[in-house]
């Protein structure tokens, strides 16, 4: 919806008298008490100290990562965003539509506008050679994509009220305007080329355009809401929903594009169809259909835009509609997984359409469940999660299909057949095999099958406990963060390397001789304190599926995201890290050994990442053990007591396994990167930076039955564990956290007496506000009323010790942590005299990204804790009293 300024929330507490800062007690600070509340009651933007300052504002965009590879693999694209956000860019006019943030002016979405690329380079994947993409003056770039040959790179150039579509010249980086026609990135914000390279497609502002809706200057009758009785319908309480028959129109006008065909000679543009809401365009290999996915009516009150319903089609290029491929209707109860209507329609209907290497396309589509008799049990057709089958009744057989013209029901052909319902499917780069991967009873399949021998699948590799379907380092199984089998996490098979096939769809990698594609993937030890992850690539006959091993890394350095220069596989690029090195991307010859250094990315927070750490185990007084980070100042000397600032957002778990199972992917090498939010920024003044993983245990349905007693167990563990070591004053202890983590630390506050303050972020406070479920909680309030309750700080707030600040964006479009959590916590904490403050920060969502903002935050944040944590002194409160671990807190 067009939001009213969330500062009208605080209207009321300002008309009162309240500056956002309450009570603060006299104490002695490093810096003194009466310039530290001249900061904290500033009304306008803060510093920090220099050193802290320099941290946050650290030129990360300069270092860089090779992504995209050119056609040919000789190439690749390196992108540098433009460092923080600034208040000129993110304050400029905008609305929210439905989840959808707009940028009127420029008529694009409004990410384009606050964020976008200042470089692009190609770098030579022999050299590291690099030639700058020339981006117009002015201008910020996105969505770079290859041409077909990768003689030409087309790109979005926005300005500050449009975008155009560009395209530059490979070997020269000069770069032109194809058309003085403005593009309209709203909802479809790339571009895909034609498959010759002679032109590109994009969705352009309508020519003529009609007249956008007007608000009425009086309302005309009342916002109406209704229910249906007998339905039930649990959504999230999402942010900025469609509010009025205005805000409906007015998302159809700014959505509303024309599909164009740019010539990239002369620039021509012809019109490809009607206007329409565009959200996706994709050209055939054959150049003679591009397949659109269009938004459709009606819109809704109760979901964002990213549950309206869409159908996608099949245009021939002058803008015939040939063919429905598939329609995904509106789904508005998103909590229960879209419905029966929205489930039947994606259940049983054509899914993952993709264009066939030889022509046409290709697609899944699994049998029918069968009909439900009457008064039969609701969920004697639900989906297996893990492998899409029927949980009970006759196995539903799932197929895949080949669609030629002319793209009627009798023109499809099913070519492979399965009795378990497939995850996806992708061809080969020669375009002569398609390979499939499925799931059946915890066990991951992925096989290929010939398409002038469909009749026959081969397997690739089978594995249980390995997850199936596309993944980041590419299709079919890989298991970074693990499922219960340990026996699959640590067998892991790897996942089908891909790259860019024909029509730009992904596909898998075949060798030169065509007998074999391949595997990569990493392999973790049982013990991954001591020993680090390897990075492998296996070859895979595709005939036998005999795997052999083509590389391993070492465990003295790191390495991931291997990317082939050729179809061998003889020479990759690959990225290198320690704890100690910064990550950067290498060229491997695979016979020789050689590496050849491609990047040159630089420690820009060193004062940071070289800070010493200790990871330490803690074991609560129920015999639950978890893991802690901590991060000590420069030279730090053995057995000195700290201040600690703790800084946790807490998950859960069913039980002590399940929590092991998530440290299995633990890598010793990491590099400990550190961003412009890191409370390891704060051991730089002096502070232990303190990040305990917090888990919650619970058993199935009812995990956060025991949220305020673990809460309370795990930090007392902790504190127990680090006092014992002499790193920590437990007298002088901060805590915080975002999101859920601010939930977290202000329920720590009003259940525990350890902590002179807390930092609390964009958090919820009041549980009654999200009654249809939040985190891992599936239950409703009304199922769960005590947990609720219990969980909800809000209600307890008589009994919070410390001081705590908190702050929130103004714009949140989190769901769940609506501003009013804060205003009204502050509200409470003011009444009864508690000592806190909150600053609430324009134009920012769900975790600040805005210059000025972060470095205000960090201001607010070193003065609150030198205040009342560092400089504390002796506390009067009980947490003067070691309270251990096995001790019930009040």
């Amino acid at each position: 919806m067009t939001r009213l300024s969330a500062r009208a929330y605080v209207r009321p507490l300002l008309a009162a008298g309240v500056l956002f800062f309450v009570a603060p007690s006299p104490l002695a600070a490093q810096q003194s008490v009466e310039a530290a509340r001249a900061l904290l009651t500033q009304e306008r933007f803060v510093t920090p100290p220099p050193e802290v300052a320099r941290l946050v504002t650290a030129p990360r965009q300069q270092n860089s990562t090779l992504a995209m590879p050119s056609p040919d693999k000789r190439h690749f694209l390196a992108t540098h965003n433009e460092g923080l956000g600034i208040n000129q860019k993110f304050g400029k006019p905008h609305v929210y539509l439905g989840g959808l943030q707009v940028d009127p002016r420029a008529n694009r979405a409004r990410q384009l506008t606050t964020r976008g690329l200042s470089a692009i380079e190609i770098v030579n994947a022999e050299t590291g050679a690099k030639t700058r993409l020339e981006i117009p003056a002015g201008a910020t770039a996105s969505a770079p994509t290859w041409s077909p040959d990768g003689s030409s790179i087309a790109f979005l150039a926005n300005t500050d009220d449009a975008s155009h579509v560009y395209v530059a010249d490979a070997r020269s980086g000069a770069s032109r305007r194809l058309s003085a026609r403005a593009a309209l990135p709203v909802l479809s914000t790339t571009l895909d080329w034609a498959p010759d390279g002679s032109a590109v497609y994009a969705v352009l502002v309508p020519e003529p355009r009609a007249a956008a809706p007007k608000q009425l200057a009086i309302a005309d009758g009342p916002l109406v809401r209704m229910t249906t009785a007998g339905t039930k319908n649990k959504t999230p309480t999402y942010m900025s929903l469609l509010s009025s028959p205005y805000e409906k129109a007015l998302l159809e006008y700014h959505a509303t594009g024309q599909l164009a065909r740019i010539e990239t000679r002369g620039g021509a543009v012809r019109a490809v169809g009607a206007p329409a809401a565009i959200t996706e365009v994709s050209a055939s290999p054959d150049g003679r259909y591009v397949r659109v996915t269009v938004m459709q009516k009606p819109f809704s009150y109760l979901v964002p835009v990213s549950s309206f319903g869409t159908e996608e089609q099949l245009w021939s290029v002058d803008g015939r509609k040939v063919a429905t491929l598939a329609r995904r209707p509106l789904r508005e109860n998103t909590a229960s997984g879209g419905g029966d209507d929205s489930r039947a329609a994606t259940d049983s209907g054509r899914r993952a359409i993709a264009w066939h290497p030889a022509g046409g396309l290709a697609f899944l589509m699994q049998d029918p469940a069968p009909s439900r008799a009457r008064g039969a049990s609701a969920n004697m057709d639900t989906l297996d999660t893990a492998s899409g089958d029927s949980a009970r009744g006759p196995r539903r057989k799932d197929r895949l299909y080949v669609w030629n013209e002319p793209f009627d029901s009798a023109s499809a052909r099913a070519i492979v057949e399965s009795d378990h319902r497939a995850a996806g499917f992708v061809f080969t780069t020669d375009g002569k095999w398609v390979v499939l991967s499925e799931n059946a009873s915890g066990v991951a399949h992925t096989y290929a099958v010939a398409l002038d021998n469909p009749s026959t699948k081969r397997l690739i590799y089978r594995a249980r406990g390995a997850q199936v379907g596309f993944t980041q380092g590419g299709f079919g199984g890989g298991n970074a963060r693990g499922g219960p089998d340990d026996d699959g996490f640590y067998g892991n098979p790897g996942a089908v390397v891909l790259r860019q096939g024909a029509g730009g769809a992904q596909a898998a990698l075949v060798s030169s001789d065509g007998r074999s594609l391949y595997l990569e993937g990493t392999r973790f030890d049982r013990n991954p304190q001591n020993t680090a992850p390897r990075m492998f690539v296996d070859r895979v006959e595709l005939a036998t599926g005999t795997k052999s091993r083509l590389f391993e890394s070492d465990t003295a350095v790191y390495e991931s995201s291997p990317l082939p220069l050729d179809d061998d596989f003889n020479r990759f690029v690959v990225s290198r890290e320690t704890e100690t090195v910064v990550p950067d991307q290498w060229l491997r010859d695979r016979a020789t050994g050689k590496l050849v250094r491609l990047t040159e990315n630089r420690d820009v927070t060193a004062e940071v990442t070289r800070l010493p750490r200790k990871l330490v185990q803690v074991t609560r007084a129920d015999g639950f053990k978890f893991w802690v980070n901590v991060t000590l100042p420069q030279n730090y000397r053995a057995g000195t007591r700290l201040p600690g600032m703790f800084w946790f957002y807490p998950y859960e778990y069913a039980d002590q396994d399940s929590y092991d199972r998530t440290r299995r992917s633990f890598n010793k090498h990491k590099f400990p990167t550190a961003g412009p939010r890191s409370m390891e920024i704060m051991a730089t003044q002096g502070y232990a930076v303190i990040q305990p993983d917090a888990p919650v245990f619970g058993s199935p349905g009812r995990l956060n039955d025991n949220y305020v007693p673990d809460l309370r167990n795990n930090l007392a563990a902790v504190i127990d564990e680090l006092d014992r070591q002499a790193i920590i004053d437990r007298s002088r202890l901060g805590l915080g956290g975002h999101s859920y983590g601010a939930f977290s630390t202000v329920n720590a506050m009003v259940n525990t007496p350890f902590f002179k303050a807390g930092i609390a972020g964009d958090g919820n406070y009041n549980r009654t506000l999200t009654p249809n479920g939040f985190q891992s909680e599936r239950r409703d309030l009304w199922e769960a009323r005590d947990t609720y309750l219990q969980m909800s700080p809000l209600l307890y707030a008589d009994r919070l010790q410390g001081a705590l600040l908190m702050y929130h964006s103004l714009e949140d479009q989190n769901t769940g942590t609506d501003p009013i959590n804060s205003v009204k916590l502050l509200h409470a904490l003011q009444g009864m005299g508690k000592t806190a403050a909150l600053y609430m920060y324009p134009y920012e969502d769900h975790g600040p990204l805005i210059q000025e903002t972060l470095l205000d935050q960090w201001g607010r944040w070193v003065a609150w804790l030198d205040l009342y944590v560092k400089n504390s002194g002796k506390s009067p409160t009980p947490a003067d009293k070691p309270v251990t671990a096995g001790e019930l807190v009040p």
